[in-house]
């Protein structure tokens, strides 16, 4: 559209075809000058005006008007010009189109102004001749609300609907920007997730735009795995035939851990799902990968870290078999996998683990254990080897005795519970069993064996083993292994927070508990022996980091046993157990920090502190570098400071006085204020001279908090013991370059940035005159931390009496991972006991929301719809909803017996059918009962 004809135009109107109009006999002769002399006036600010884009509307022309005996007059108002008039301005329709937009099928130059039609006067006709216009208008359906509102309530809602011309605008946009980055995926994202505000009612047809689009999309952008994600999530709610699609995205992408982690939850959530497919699929998913990590198979996009999605993979198959309730193979192939990992380097072939497996030899754990090792030794020299038949394991028949007081199914629950808890190591003699799934065969297990190089891999098959026993090994995400419902209770314990939830059923015995903090005796003597035998047996290069884990699990043990008032004999005896092998790892190597460290924690753990203080003031009088003594201060400042604050005074006055840790510590030198000034400067100094290096520090493979973090820890610990200073203000400009770090995607930088923050909610006053402080501390550490479940429940505890709970509401209640879900949920259920001023939590409707909420945004989180179950009155139709969603769960399939009992045959059938593992049938219940 361009400006209207200059007075040249009129000169020439007889040869200009696009002018023609001017010729109209319709027209006379006054409104033909009265035109002219308009435009002639118009002429100069024609130039000076801008084009304005207008909205369109669509305008259709009333035909009512033309009849049979129209003369020529009236034959020539179709062919009017659309006039607007917009300031003074006068502007038509160009009749002759440019063939240039036409050829580039788009505006080649700049886009094509749209403009209103402003009156129903023509150009060119008397008053009295009128052209009308009808808009298109669709009838908007009006919508009648499902509860009584107040009427201005409902004029707001009408206010905003969204207006179709914005999105379509909007979608312009976004279409301007894919062509200009077709790369940029944020855009493509953007355009998909707004078929949803323009699609209307039809949620297949917008569902195919957004397919269209995203193809689109993974045309310009081959090798993102996002979009063919997006992709195939949108194309399973049109289809139900998709693993075709997903075969191929891991086909293509044979080394990307979330392509992999993604088909795995399509496996699991199908209609037809069966655990032996689900398995199928991890055999695949870790084959396939260490053929990339051998070199065997080379993808076509790099896989630098390979052997760490392998280890995220095994875990989430560990935790899977567990779930499932194959424990005796989950525990054969974490012993297995130990035996060649961690106990021996050499092994790189499945044939010959299986010829070790099915030899006969005491795996670990097992007496006269020797390993892989020796074994191949003996098998490469040849001729008769003696095969000592394995000790037969004892079978006690304290499970076969039924409560006649209850029914069948009660009993048949408490039988299936003390044979998982009896059978959690697997049977290895030939003789035959009543249950012969206690034999794991090599072909069980054969598909899920492979080998990794780094210490750190091969150490977390060992922590997996320790786990997966019993013993939850405490590490700052305690609530990651949360899969039964007491579990919640132990990681909330060990926090030491106020609240009794016992009411949900999550409370246990540690003792007793199948997944508690601690272990039964046999599994507790299991892992010692095998601690003792990688020990002797294991390679150099590994032998430290057991030891440190040995201790670690030694460690968990007591503070498990020291929760309970009743294991006093107990703790006593498993302390002195603990202090022989500390003493024992230190004889071998006593120059190894770190054990010392470990053995003063177990000190310090069993009420100790004497005894504690000697081995922190032995270990410190033997360091030599600046980099132990700041290992050994800085794991000191991590006791109560209350109890040690006196030795805490000397150690980093020490410290801060050139390492004279002789002078200060074995003699009763006093500390001065001369001396406090000086240190004081001193560990300033450190501080900031480890702070310009920080950015070269190495990643240590153990992930320990590096030296600038020890440092900025003592000097931060020794502000608190020796003057009036606000601790945070002081360490403020270490955080931000720890932060800085951070957020490069550090790991380094997280292992020292959390350290921080633990001291610095420590070492902040909890009274009510500092409580805003304390606030303030813990939401700092969750806006780097916001996962973290030490820092979540600390600010729990602080919110549970704040008249205005907003903040943990808000950081929580957005349910954007089940820990969010799980944290969200815990707040209330402590804040509804503090409400009702009896500390007897109760279930309100905001809690049963957000437990709606969480498993609707989280279906396969298994203890997010325990939790909602325990939490209703009626859990059947949600343990229904469950069962469809986590259907290789044994837990929930148990929940549904105690829930619906009359259909405890229907439930243990479908179990079956599902693959997972039963240990008591009822047929066996029933006998015994009728005896």
């Amino acid at each position: 559209m361009f400006p209207s004809a200059t007075t040249s135009a009129g000169k020439n109107s007889s040869k200009d075809n696009a002018h023609s109009w001017l010729e109209n006999k319709s027209f006379e002769e006054k409104a033909a000058s009265l035109i002219r002399s308009k435009q002639q006036e118009l002429g100069a600010v024609l130039d000076k005006l801008e084009p304005v884009l207008i909205q369109e509307k669509h305008l259709i022309s009333d035909e009512s008007s033309s009849g049979a005996d129209s003369n020529d007059e009236d034959e020539s108002l179709s062919e009017a010009t659309e006039v607007h008039k917009i300031n003074d301005e006068n502007l038509v329709i160009d009749t002759s189109c440019d063939k240039n937009n036409l050829y580039f099928k788009k505006p080649y130059k700049v886009f094509i102004p749209k403009f209103y039609r402003g009156s129903t006067v023509c150009c060119g006709l008397s008053p009295y001749y009128t052209m009308t216009f009808k808009e298109n208008k669709r009838k908007r359906k009006k919508v009648v609300p499902d509860r009584y509102f107040h009427s201005k309530f409902l004029q707001d809602t009408d206010e905003e609907l969204v207006d179709i011309s914005d999105m379509k605008s909007e979608i312009e946009r976004l279409n301007i920007l894919t062509r200009e980055e077709p790369n940029n995926i944020s855009v493509w994202m953007q355009l998909v997730n707004l078929q949803d505000k323009i699609g209307g009612k039809n949620v297949r047809v917008t569902t195919e735009k957004k397919i269209a689009v995203l193809d689109k999309a993974i045309s310009s952008n081959p090798r993102n795995v996002d979009l063919k994600l997006e992709r195939l999530q949108q194309f399973e709610s049109v289809s139900e035939d998709s693993e075709r699609e997903w075969k191929d995205l891991v086909f293509q992408h044979p080394g990307n851990r979330k392509a992999w982690e993604a088909y795995i939850l399509h496996s699991k959530k199908q209609a037809s799902h069966n655990i032996s497919k689900t398995l199928k699929v991890f055999e695949r998913c870790i084959q396939t990968c260490s053929a990339i990590h051998e070199g065997s198979f080379q993808p076509k996009e790099p896989c630098p870290d390979v052997e760490n999605d392998m280890m995220e993979i095994f875990a989430q198959l560990v935790h899977f078999l567990s779930e499932c309730g194959h424990i005796e193979t989950c525990v054969t192939l974490l012993i297995v996998m130990v035996e060649v990992n961690v106990r021996t380097k050499n092994c790189s072939s499945v044939s010959d683990v299986k010829g070790f497996y099915e030899s006969g030899e005491p795996l670990l754990g097992e007496d006269k254990s020797s390993g892989w090792e020796p074994w191949s030794l003996k098998h490469k020299k040849g001729g008769w080897v003696k095969v000592e038949e394995p000790e037969k394991m004892e079978v006690s028949d304290d499970d076969l005795d039924v409560d006649f007081d209850k029914g069948l199914e009660e009993n048949w629950l408490t039988m299936e519970e003390k044979r998982t808890l009896r059978d959690l190591l697997p049977l290895r003699t030939n003789e035959e069993c009543e249950d012969p799934a206690r034999k794991v065969s090599f072909d069980d297990i054969q598909g899920f064996i492979f080998f990794v190089k780094e210490i750190s891999s091969r150490i977390k098959i060992l922590r997996l083993l320790v786990s997966f026993l019993g013993i939850k090994i405490e590490n700052g995400d305690s609530f990651k292994c949360i899969s039964q419902l007491c579990h919640i209770s132990h990681s909330i314990s060990s926090q030491s927070l106020p609240g009794d939830i016992s009411y949900l059923r999550l409370s246990c015995d540690p003792l007793t508990c199948p997944c508690g903090l601690l272990p039964r005796e046999p599994h507790h003597t299991f892992l010692c022996k095998a601690f003792d035998q990688l020990r002797i047996s294991c390679p150099k290069e590994v032998t430290t980091p057991v030891s440190c884990l040995y201790l670690d699990y030694l460690h968990a043990r007591l503070i498990g046993l020291s929760k309970n008032k009743n294991y006093k004999q107990q703790l006593k005896h498993s302390h002195k157990e603990a202090k022989k092998i500390a003493r024992n790892l230190l004889q071998s190597d006593p120059m190894n920090f770190e054990l010392w460290i470990k053995f003063a924690n177990i000190e310090a753990i069993a009420g100790k502190h004497e005894d504690c203080k000697k081995v922190y003031f032995n270990a410190l009088c033997m360091c030599k570098s600046q980099r132990d003594a700041l290992a050994l201060c800085g794991s000191y400042t991590k006791l109560s400071h209350e109890k040690h604050s006196d030795a805490l005074r000397l150690a980093l006055g020490a410290l801060g006085d050139n390492q004279a840790f002789a002078d200060y510590l074995q003699s009763k030198k006093g500390v001065t204020s001369a001396v406090v000034l000086r240190a004081t400067r001193n560990l300033e100094r450190i501080c900031e001279e480890l702070s310009c290096l920080y950015k070269e520090v190495d990643n240590s493979p153990t992930l320990k908090a590096s030296q600038f973090a020890d440092a900025v820890c003592c000097y931060g610990m020794y502000l608190k013991l020796t003057s009036n200073l606000f601790v945070p203000q002081a360490l403020q400009p270490y955080i931000v370059i720890l932060r800085k770090q951070h957020s490069t995607g550090s790991k380094q930088a997280a292992i020292d940035l959390l350290q921080v923050h633990n001291l610095i909610t420590r070492l902040v006053d909890r009274d009510y005159k500092h409580q805003n402080h304390y606030r303030n501390a813990v939401l700092s550490a969750l806006d780097d931390f916001p996962e973290n479940p030490l820092f979540a429940t600390q600010l729990c505890k602080v919110e549970i009496g704040a008249s205005v709970a907003s903040v943990a509401r808000r950081l929580f209640g957005t349910l954007e991972t089940p820990l969010k879900s799980i944290y969200a949920v815990y707040f209330e259920i402590l804040r509804s006991g503090h409400s009702s001023g009896t500390n007897q939590p109760t279930t309100t409707p905001r809690i049963l929301n957000l437990l709606e909420r969480a498993v609707t945004v989280h279906q396969s989180d298994v203890f997010l719809w325990r939790l909602y179950a325990a939490c209703t009155n009626n859990p059947d139709d949600i343990l229904i909803r469950a069962t469809s969603n986590c259907s290789w769960s044994k837990a929930i399939a148990c929940d549904r017996i105690r829930s619906s009992k009359q259909n405890i045959d229907e439930i243990i059938k479908f179990t079956k059918d599902k693959g997972l593992r039963v240990r008591t049938p009822i047929e066996e219940v029933r006998l015994l009962l009728t005896m």
